[in-house]
């Protein structure tokens, strides 16, 4: 039994139910606008022309598209028309704004296609950083399927009820709904096994290439090398001659702290660059995001670094978010010869060291799901000892959905038994930033990863300027832990070692995890997604104690009830919290 007072859920619930704004024809059944070919963009690529149903609007103009709206009357779902789009050039971005309060929301549509379509529909916040709050992606068929997004829209905001086509192809669109909605329950089935020291993932930002930074002052089992400054072309910026001296001091801060690294390839130099004067990417030199023209050149580099470092490098990435313009210029089969060299190279060199597939941006953005498909439909992965990937959401609970759709992928092409790290995840990046929320949202991320079975969890990232990082001293120095550095800590005594028994949520998006400990005692891990709840603590585990994200204890007494909210608390039986 749980009590939730009336200025909490229940309130926030009742306020979406009587402000939300409805959905302005939502079956599609009154044109609107005929569109002619416009564009916004500063080299004027988008061509949309057509009719468009009344209240809804497209949301690719910005893009280089070529795009046909009409209402088609042939076989819609309901009614008499049906939104079509054909897509004939890049993507589709098609949207009606709404005006929501805070709360927990239900978006879902009813969705066909001529040929085989990657789809998504979600909710997002209508301005930048344009944070997505609820999603979900689908290969859509000929036969007309609903597709539903259900997520939590922390404060009240102008959003878009967005739907995404990832590529060319024709689609049609038909009652659509959004509406205020209760969480749905979940129950997850976490590992058996305790919770290993590598499960604790670092990258370090900018560690060699901007400002020297210092090794992480907190402790971690796993470091993944990229955005630290080592790329290949760092490493090899003439064929041949190798600069050792970043890598070098990674290995030795590694191996003194007893730390595992992942080698995250990519960024090809320019004279081994299959497109040398490509200029795609914002990061690297010209050329960096295309791959090699030789693959011969991937296999030296591969052997020169696992020669030098046997037994000390634990894993290599072949490339990351491939899915995004700004990392690869190559297609997805490109990747997969340099999967298998990477295997074939390592077998001799270094057999322990494992391979980790290219990783993309997202479990669940239509986009990533597509690139990821092509690569496993190319081959890829069955050199692989690892499936790659990253997690970037608006709150930690939304990687369930996510997990559960992108294994479904890997279950496609039978890859759903290989290990699967989340080699980069951080903060959602939806325009808050107290210490208090992402300290939250570290914590739960930790947590929820294991229990959706992720083996390792690289947190995005330490540095200078992130929130999970260092801050200056009174004398400048960077020295001061971040309250969510701190968290991160935390989180990380309270799991390591321990095996989780469940972890799941009910209606009230109260979260539940059940823990045993090393020492055989049992604990429990209690959040709560939105309002603060009162909740009540069940006899039988015979809590004494509490123990918050700074690692203070609180002794409960005779307490029935606990207030919780979005940082996590661990009940112990100890009066210690220990």
């Amino acid at each position: 039994m749980r009590t939730i007072a009336i200025s909490g859920l229940l309130l926030t619930l009742l306020t979406a139910v009587a402000q939300a704004q409805t959905l302005k024809n939502p079956g599609f059944e009154t044109a609107g606008r005929a569109l002619i070919s416009t564009s916004d963009a500063p080299s004027g690529k988008a061509r949309i022309s057509g009719t468009i149903a009344e209240g809804w609007s497209d949301n690719t103009d910005w893009a280089d598209v070529t795009l046909d709206y009409s209402l088609s009357a042939n076989h819609p779902h309901g009614g008499k028309n049906a939104q079509k789009i054909e897509v004939r050039r890049g993507f589709a971005q098609f949207a009606q704004g709404v005006k929501l309060p805070g709360g927990y929301y239900r978006a879902s549509l009813w969705l066909r296609a001529e040929t085989p379509l990657w789809v998504s529909l979600g909710v997002r916040q209508a301005s930048s950083p344009y944070t997505t709050y609820a999603s979900q992606s689908a290969m859509i068929g000929t036969q007309w399927t609903r597709v539903e997004a259900r997520g939590f829209v922390p404060d009240e905001m102008s959003a878009l009820l967005l739907v995404n086509a990832a590529s060319t192809g024709t689609l049609f669109l038909d009652d659509a709904e959004l509406a205020p909605a209760v969480p749905s329950p979940v129950a997850l089935k976490p590992p058996t096994t305790a919770v290993p020291r590598t499960f604790f993932g670092m990258n370090i930002n900018h560690m060699h290439s901007e400002g020297n930074i210092p090794w992480p002052a907190v402790p971690m089992g796993a470091y993944r090398t990229w955005d630290s400054g080592v790329v290949w072309a760092s490493i090899e910026p003439k064929k041949g001659e190798f600069n050792w001296t970043w890598l070098d001091k990674d290995v030795a801060e590694a191996k003194k702290h007893s730390v595992q690294i992942l080698l995250t390839l990519g960024f090809t130099p320019q004279w081994a660059s299959s497109d040398p004067e490509n200029k795609t990417s914002p990061y690297g030199s010209l050329g960096a995001t295309a791959p090699p023209a030789d693959i011969n050149d991937w296999k030296d580099l591969i052997r020169a670094v696992a020669t030098r470092y046997r037994g000390l490098i634990h894993g290599y990435e072949v490339w990351n978010e491939p899915d995004g313009a700004g990392f690869y210029s190559g297609t997805p089969a490109q990747l997969v010869p340099l999967e298998k060299a990477a295997r074939e190279v390592l077998r001799e060199a270094d057999p322990a060291a494992l391979v980790v597939t290219p990783s993309p941006s997202s479990a669940h953005a239509v986009a990533s799901l597509k690139w990821m498909s092509d690569y496993l439909a190319a081959g890829g992965g069955k050199n692989a000892d690892v499936i790659g990937v990253h997690m970037y959401n608006a709150v930690p609970e939304d990687d369930v959905d996510a997990s559960r759709l992108f294994r479904a992928l890997l279950a496609t092409y039978k890859m759903d038994k290989k290990p699967v790290w989340n080699t980069e995840t951080g903060w959602g990046f939806d325009g808050k930033s107290s210490d208090a929320e992402v300290s939250a949202y570290v914590a739960r991320a930790y947590i929820l990863n294991w229990a959706l079975g992720f083996s390792r969890y690289y947190w995005y990232s330490w540095s200078q300027t992130s929130q999970v990082g260092i801050r200056p001293d009174a004398a400048g120095q960077f020295t001061v832990r971040t309250p969510a550095a701190q968290s991160y800590e935390q989180v990380q005594k309270w799991l390591l070692g321990s095996k989780m028994l469940s972890c799941g949520s009910d209606t009230a998006g109260v979260w539940t995890t059940a823990l045993q400990r090393s020492d055989g005692t049992q604990a429990w891990i209690l959040w709560s997604v939105g309002a603060r709840q009162e909740v009540q603590l069940s006899p039988a585990w015979r809590v004494k104690s509490s123990c918050d994200l700074r690692g203070e204890v609180t002794p409960l007494g005779n307490r029935k009830t606990i207030l919780v909210g979005e940082a996590p608390m661990m009940l112990t039986t100890s009066v210690s919290g220990k």
